[in-house]
């Protein structure tokens, strides 16, 4: 069958209903606490307008080499959450979350790895895409840039589920897995992909600016504001990650040929 990308938002979507509470309970403690801890500890230095290159780099060298060894553990634990999800959506309930997460601490190594690769796939392909699209116009530089990302993700986007649900922790043997499963959906699976982010960004783009009107208008300028921005703005955040988790799990059920009903698990 082809891929169904109405399908597969259908099964996530099933997912992260079903299982609302334990959810909130996981993404609290895994992709909200990281993110909004990151915002609440430092904060980034203001540029001033016309601000050249050296003043930029002096300005922001000393914020990047403060926060980067808790951005780094920020991102580790948002991988275990992410892997723990993978076990919990791919097993159909079959785990425990003490199972899950003692399975996914071995995983993780893996999941590491394969991100990187992808990251760097994604990038190098990045800077292509936006360098020709720039050539006409830096708004379709980026558009296709990001449409590019997409479809290199569109190859690679169940090798997190391979890696967690068939243990196969070799990185490489978990990438070529992944585009043997799209092969033949790799284009439905990233205009798929594509979709997604332009909808989550604009939903992202719209939430923060009305958190930051509604805390400008009745808390003013200061702490308290920035609390209740960041906290809007992790908890976002954390709902995207999940929702991406069950998203990946919904497309390598597809592809593996699993199309059942998402089951609650415990």
């Amino acid at each position: 069958m082809k891929f169904d990308g109405n399908l597969a938002w259908k099964h996530a979507s099933a997912t992260m209903a079903g299982n609302r509470d334990l959810l909130l309970a996981l993404a609290g403690v895994f992709f909200f606490l990281p993110s909004f801890a990151m915002i609440m500890l430092f904060k980034q230095p203001q540029v001033p307008p016309g601000a050249t290159r050296e003043q930029m780099l002096m300005l922001l060298e000393p914020f990047i080499a403060s926060v980067l060894p808790w951005l780094i553990i920020g991102s580790l634990v948002q991988a275990l959450g992410q892997l723990t999800l993978i076990e919990l959506f791919g097993r159909h309930g079959r785990l425990t979350v003490g199972e899950a997460l003692r399975r996914a601490l071995r995983a993780l190594p893996s999941f590491i790895v394969v991100q990187l690769l992808m990251g760097f796939a994604a990038s190098m392909v990045l800077f292509l895409a936006m360098g020709l699209g720039g050539l006409l116009s830096p708004v379709l530089g980026l558009a296709l840039g990001v449409y590019a990302i997409c479809q290199v993700y569109g190859r690679f986007v169940t090798a997190s589920a391979v890696v967690a649900l068939e243990r196969q922790f070799n990185p490489f043997r978990a990438l070529a897995r992944s585009v043997t499963l799209s092969r033949g959906h790799g284009w439905r699976i990233g205009n798929f992909l594509f979709l997604l982010v332009v909808a989550v960004l604009f939903v992202f783009m719209v939430v923060t600016v009305i958190a930051g009107i509604v805390a400008a208008l009745t808390l003013g300028q200061g702490r308290p504001a920035e609390i209740l921005t960041g906290f809007v703005s992790s908890g976002a955040t954390a709902l995207v990650i999940a929702y991406f988790v069950a998203i990946v799990v919904a497309i390598y059920r597809q592809l593996v040929g699993e199309v059942s009903e998402t089951v609650a698990f415990e």
